[in-house]
């Protein structure tokens, strides 16, 4: 390749660079939320570009009515923004601005990249779709039981009422827990995989372990005021630090 090739080659990887990094989207300030503070805006830069975030985003600042509808805002939170389809991280400064730099972009890593996966990744999706096809083998399965019944006399589409109440029953029963408990264990799984992927970016291991146990202290404090609400996240942050940690090991 001579002198000429290679400088194409250099401009062509540049402009195809510029053309798919990810840039932060200013917020429009409303009763909910504000522009999140220079100092986050600027981390969340650099931990956009060292993941390679490929999607635009939004960095945002929760307002008290927002942290008093959702309990989650009090730390730090990621959907995708319904109006732009931008992954939107929400950040509660006086929790965030005490965490070090390290552990703000690894949890600013993380929530990218969980964000972008929303609303349910690849393998949740497969999950949705057997569970369906589940359900339908139980629908026929009974339907054709009932055939070897006496209703077997019956008009088909009576069986087929009959077994669809017979199917709603085992959904209220146990269907419905079960499907949840192995959906949220796939995502508990994927979300472990999402915390390793970014401490392979960042190399340090031990900002994101502390990140995620500061987490879970956090979470320990609100259990005391609000039990329903955050139940659920009991231990799942200390879990995800344990699991980087038997990585380390």
């Amino acid at each position: 390749m001579n002198l000429l090739q290679k400088q194409i080659s250099t401009l062509f990887c540049i402009l195809l660079s510029c053309t798919s990094f990810a840039k932060m989207v200013e917020f429009k300030e409303d009763i909910s939320a504000k522009q999140a503070p220079k100092k986050i805006v600027q981390v969340a830069e650099k931990a956009a570009a060292l993941i390679g975030l490929e999607k635009n985003y939004e960095v945002i600042e929760p307002k008290k009515m927002a942290i008093d509808l959702v309990p989650l805002n009090k730390f730090i939170r990621y959907f995708v923004n319904p109006s732009t389809k931008n992954p939107l991280i929400i950040v509660n400064t006086e929790w965030f601005s005490q965490l070090p730099e390290s552990q703000q972009t690894f949890l600013l890593g993380r929530s990218f990249l969980l964000a972008q996966a929303s609303p349910t990744h690849f393998s949740t999706k497969i999950f949705i779709l057997l569970a369906s096809l589940f359900r339908i083998l139980i629908l026929l399965f009974v339907t054709w039981l009932l055939g070897k019944t006496i209703l077997a006399g019956k008009k088909r589409w009576i069986r087929f009422l009959i077994s669809l109440g017979i199917l709603i029953a085992i959904n209220i029963a146990f269907l419905n827990r079960l499907e949840l408990q192995l959906k949220n264990k796939l995502d508990i799984r994927f979300a472990m995989q999402i915390n390793e992927k970014i401490v392979q970016k960042t190399g340090d291991r031990e900002a994101a372990i502390k990140a995620l146990e500061t987490l879970q202290r956090g979470v320990a404090q609100e259990l005391k005021n609000d039990e329903t609400f955050w139940t659920p996240y009991k231990t799942v942050f200390q879990d995800y630090a344990d699991a980087l940690k038997q990585k380390e090991n």
